[in-house]
């Protein structure tokens, strides 16, 4: 291992990772202190760090989870929230109910539309000429109009 004294602010930062990993000695974690007191903030970081609890006191042992009746009331839970339908699954049912219905809707009136008008049924009045009248409008009899009277 390199010399602690000659080691960089990043060198350093990773090998205070390694000792709070435990990967230290404790020779090595000696010469690490000793070589942070010329970094003061590096050293409260090293401080802060190695007084961490351990885990294990935190969360408890991993034996403590193995409990079934513990896991059958987690699943009871979980099968309990899956029941419950959120706002997001409930707003997209809906919708696509709704547009299904609207859709029908649509279609529904534009064919008593169609049946109600008697010029479609009798054959007098296309669907098309309903939409697109043959009529001449005025303005084009105007426009008709002015092309006479500039040939004059």
């Amino acid at each position: 291992m390199k010399n602690f004294n000659t080691m960089t602010t990043d060198e350093l930062e990773i090998i205070i990772n390694d000792a709070a990993d435990g990967l230290l000695n404790k020779a090595e974690l000696k010469k690490l202190e000793k070589a942070l007191e010329a970094y003061p903030g590096l050293m409260q970081d090293y401080q802060n760090i190695m007084n961490l609890p351990e885990m294990d006191e935190i969360y408890g042992n991993t034996e403590s989870y193995n409990n079934p009746k513990q896991v059958y009331n987690i699943l009871q839970i979980l099968d309990k929230e899956d029941e419950k339908i959120s706002f997001y699954n409930t707003t997209v049912v809906w919708f696509k109910k709704y547009a299904v219905a609207a859709s029908l809707l649509i279609l529904a009136l534009s064919s008593l539309f169609y049946v109600t008008q008697p010029e479609l049924l009798n054959g007098e009045l296309t669907f098309e000429e309903f939409y697109y009248p043959d009529e001449e409008l005025e303005t084009e009899n105007y426009a008709t109009y002015l092309d006479e009277w500039f040939e004059q």
